[in-house]
């Protein structure tokens, strides 16, 4: 029983906090008046993207068991060790997707058919014949598709008649591409050679260092600009705060290109008191901007000012 309690990961359940900026942004946009059902309605939702989550990762346990073998840091998970077998991992699999489809049908059914779509996303992730993880470039951008649609869960919790700005969706899709091309940053740096890597995961073995470097830059500015073009349209002053974040993606690049193993399990994140220290400036930063209106802004964003 100890195995598959592992291989649902609930210590990832972290994760699933980028649930909840989708309701903060939803509450924002259409100025939602705050109650205790809207409040259940994300919790649920949350609690409902977690068990979908940990039946992805039951199942991803399961298909990387002889890759993992390889890896220094996952060659004593369940899987590997034989703790496991294969029915009882679909078991737990359709257990945890039956518990979040099941919350999520009883929020409105936008949510629902967004956790099947958090679903489909695990299976093009994992498994044959596509399993992009294996796929150079795929790996990344696939997996980071679950950022948006993580999002999406939490929106759908609080509006059911509109749509994320696709500038948002963007700005969300690519902080999770920024996030996991870092992660493979760190994976690449694991291994001595490209034999090794490409016996780990072929995806990986494609990569080079200064690929992955560039990589993340690129996925960085994707992310900073669409958050810009946000900003412009539905609330001018987070441009103040663009800089604050760009200041996040610098530390988590630093630390990428480190041996401290945190862009690797991004679950243990919360563990930096550095990075701690950065989330509470910047979300300090970021309702403070969301509560002011500086017309003076548009003045000198806009305008040619006169002396």
């Amino acid at each position: 029983m100890k195995g598959y309690i592992s291989i649902l990961r609930f210590d990832h359940w972290i994760k699933n906090i980028f649930v909840l900026p989708g309701a903060l942004i939803a509450l924002i946009i259409f100025s939602k008046d705050l109650s205790l059902n809207l409040f259940i309605n994300v919790f649920v939702a949350t609690l409902a993207a977690s068990f979908i989550a940990s039946a992805n990762y039951a199942i991803n346990e399961w298909l990387d068991r002889h890759a993992d073998a390889l890896h220094p840091d996952k060659q004593n998970r369940p899987a590997v060790k034989g703790s496991v077998s294969f029915t009882g991992v679909c078991a737990v699999y359709f257990l945890m997707s039956f518990l979040g489809l099941f919350l999520g049908f009883f929020i409105n059914e936008y949510v629902f058919i967004t956790l099947i779509c958090f679903m489909i996303s695990g299976l093009i992730y994992n498994v044959k014949p596509i399993r992009a993880k294996d796929l150079i470039y795929f790996d990344v951008i696939i997996e980071s598709v679950n950022n948006p649609i993580r999002m999406f869960i939490g929106w759908f919790a609080v509006v059911e008649n509109a749509l994320i700005p696709l500038s948002l969706i963007i700005f969300y899709w690519f902080l999770g591409a920024f996030m996991m091309n870092a992660k493979r940053l760190s994976e690449w740096k694991k291994f001595d050679s490209k034999k090794d890597r490409l016996m780990y995961r072929p995806s990986l073995g494609n990569y080079d260092e200064q690929m992955l470097a560039v990589m993340c830059f690129v996925y960085a500015i994707l992310s900073s600009s669409s958050l810009a073009l946000f900003a412009a349209r539905y609330k001018f002053e987070l441009i103040l705060w663009l800089p604050f974040f760009i200041l996040i993606l610098g530390w988590y690049f630093k630390s990428a290109l480190g041996n401290s193993g945190l862009t690797e399990n991004p679950e243990k994140l919360m563990t930096s008191k550095w990075l701690l220290l950065l989330l509470v400036f910047n979300a300090i930063i970021f309702f403070l901007l969301l509560s002011v209106d500086l017309d003076l802004l548009d003045k000198v964003f806009y305008e040619s000012l006169i002396f």
